[in-house]
């Protein structure tokens, strides 16, 4: 991987990190327009000065999408009290975010006596030193000694991923619709892709509509042994769930084999011993992603 090293003529972190958004590092569903402190893993002061606070979001590590909780890093306070620090905030693969400390020092100044604090000394890590090789940068926070961190010292370093020829990221949602469900039938949709291809489910669940209970308005758990199945392409299930909702990173991951295109299915099962007729139904929907 490009690795620019501190000394270079540009930013070594900046342009670091405009390699890796093409191999399939950066932040998902960035909106361009967002501000510093807004969207998705923006990072904000902590209360109490001495960290800062990640919001949650998602991001793509080496390929691989990692949720980030709502996090909280400490940042340590400058030794030297006659310089300053600049510190990377960036996200992990273990779903949290962990701090790289830069060395303490002061920029340079142009001719004219102004400091180049943006683009000169001091300067954190370069992206490919350390841990940051399996992270994503979200900022750089200035640490100035004696002083709490504020909205000031904090650059936002976000960059959107940017799905480059080798990281073919197709994101999907496929629904089964409310319906009757007699015991013991299936009702599926076929999901085709590519081989070799890996489906990463990142959310499925089931809609259960009672009108006994819910008078055909509301809806309620789905009963036991009524299930949302996936179905790999030997007919085999590969996963099942009994649920409205659920969330994973992923909630399952499957990759498919042979020459050809692969057919699996999102599948409705109704093993309960009780037929589900109108106006009851079940239905069923699955997001995912096609690697």
């Amino acid at each position: 991987m490009f690795n620019a090293q501190v000394g270079d003529a540009w930013d070594a972190l900046y342009r670091n990190q405009l390699a890796r958004a093409t191999a399939g590092y950066g932040v998902i569903d960035l909106p361009a327009n967002a501000g510093p402190q807004e969207g998705p893993c923006a990072v904000s002061p902590a209360s109490g000065g001495d960290g800062v606070e990640c919001a949650p979001g998602e991001v793509r590590i080496d390929g691989t999408r990692v949720t980030i909780s709502s996090d909280v890093a400490t940042i340590d306070p400058v030794a030297d009290s006659a310089h300053r620090r600049r510190d990377v905030v960036y996200a992990t693969s273990a779903g949290d975010i962990d701090v790289l400390k830069g060395d303490p020092g002061e920029p340079y100044e142009d001719q004219n006596g102004n400091p180049l604090e943006r683009e000169q000394a001091p300067v954190p890590q370069p992206h490919a030193t350390h841990t940051l090789t399996a992270g994503v940068v979200l900022a750089v926070v200035w640490r100035i000694p004696g002083a709490s961190i504020s909205v000031d010292d904090i650059e936002d370093r976000r960059l959107p991923e940017i799905n480059p020829a080798g990281l073919s990221v197709d994101e999907r949602t496929e629904t089964l619709p409310l319906s009757s469900l007699a015991d013991g039938d299936v009702r599926s949709l076929p999901i085709i892709v590519g081989a070799g291809a890996t489906i990463d489910v990142l959310e499925w669940g089931m809609t259960h509509v009672d009108d006994a209970r819910s008078g055909g308005t509301g809806g309620s758990a789905p009963p036991a042994n009524v299930s949302v199945e996936l179905v790999g392409p030997d007919g085999a299930v590969i996963q099942a769930a009994n649920q409205l909702r659920q969330t994973g990173n992923p909630v399952l991951s499957t990759t498919a084999g042979g020459t050809g295109n692969a057919v699996y299915q999102l599948r409705i099962s109704n093993q309960s011993g009780t037929d589900i007729l109108a106006p009851e139904g079940v239905g069923a929907y699955c997001k995912f992603e096609v690697l």
